[in-house]
C-alpha cells in the first residue's frame, strides 16, 4: 500500500511538471543583449550589449561578456592613435560575434602606455599595433568604452535588417556587394555585405557625425 501511495505522489509531482511546463499559460524568458536592443540613455548617451558608450569600463564590459580580450595600442606616424580590446568569437546573448571596444583614452594617457608597450606589429592599414604592457594594465582596464565593433557569426540579409532595426535614415555604397545602412538616432552604423561579414558599429548619436565623416573619406559616396 505504501509504495502504491508513493507511486502516486511521484505521478502528481510529473502531472505537475509538465501541466507548468507546456499548460495554457504562456510562459516567456526575457532574451538580453541582442545586437537591435539598443537604448538612448536620458544623457543622450547608447547603450548596447550590457555597455553603456562613456560610462562603462572595460574592466565592466570585459566581466559582463566573460571573457579575457587581447589590448592593444594603434599608433601611426604622428604617433598613438587609438587603444582596442578584441574579444575572438564570443557568445554575446544568444549570438556568437567577434567584438572590438575602443577606449576612451586621451593623447598624454595614450603616450605613457606606448612607452611601456610590446614589441609594434604593421598592419596592413601602416599603422603599428603594440600590445598593452601589464604595467598599464589596470590603467587602461578603467578606461570607458567610446565605441564598439560587432561582426556576427551568421549571415544578415537585408529583410532582417529591416525588421529588426528598421528603415535606415541613410543608405552609401561602400562596393559593388556591400553598402553601409546608417541610423544615427542610435549610433549605429551596419554594413551590410552580400558576400561577406555584416559589420555593425555602435556610437554614442552625438560621435555618429564623425563615423559617417570616416566612411566617407574611405570612399563611400552618397547614392
Amino acid at each position: 500500500m505504501k509504495k502504491i501511495i508513493l507511486g502516486l505522489v511521484g505521478l502528481v509531482l510529473v502531472a505537475l511538471t509538465l501541466l507548468w511546463l507546456f499548460g495554457s499559460e504562456p510562459k516567456t524568458m526575457q532574451v538580453t543583449d541582442l545586437p537591435w536592443q539598443v537604448e538612448s540613455t536620458p544623457d543622450g548617451s547608447t547603450r548596447v550589449f550590457g555597455i553603456t558608450l562613456g560610462q562603462t569600463s572595460l574592466d565592466t564590459a570585459s566581466r559582463h561578456l566573460n571573457k579575457v580580450p587581447e589590448i592593444a595600442l594603434f599608433q601611426g606616424a604622428e604617433g598613438p592613435e587609438s587603444i582596442e580590446a578584441f574579444f575572438g568569437k564570443t557568445r554575446v546573448g544568444v549570438f556568437d560575434a567577434k567584438v572590438v571596444l575602443s577606449l576612451d583614452a586621451d593623447d598624454e594617457l595614450m603616450k605613457r602606455v606606448a612607452q611601456s608597450a610590446g614589441e609594434p606589429e604593421p598592419m596592413p592599414s601602416g599603422s603599428w599595433k603594440l600590445p598593452v604592457a601589464e604595467k598599464s594594465l589596470e590603467t587602461v582596464l578603467q578606461l570607458p568604452i567610446k565605441s564598439i565593433t560587432y561582426v556576427p557569426s551568421v549571415q544578415y540579409e537585408a529583410d532582417i535588417v529591416l525588421k529588426r532595426f528598421g528603415e535606415p535614415a541613410e543608405k552609401l555604397p561602400h562596393n559593388e556587394h556591400s553598402e553601409y545602412w546608417l541610423y544615427p538616432t542610435i549610433g549605429l552604423l551596419l554594413l551590410l555585405d552580400k558576400e561577406g561579414k555584416e559589420v555593425l558599429q555602435y556610437v554614442a548619436p552625438d560621435h555618429f557625425e564623425v563615423l559617417r565623416s570616416s566612411i566617407e573619406m574611405s570612399g563611400a559616396s552618397s547614392s
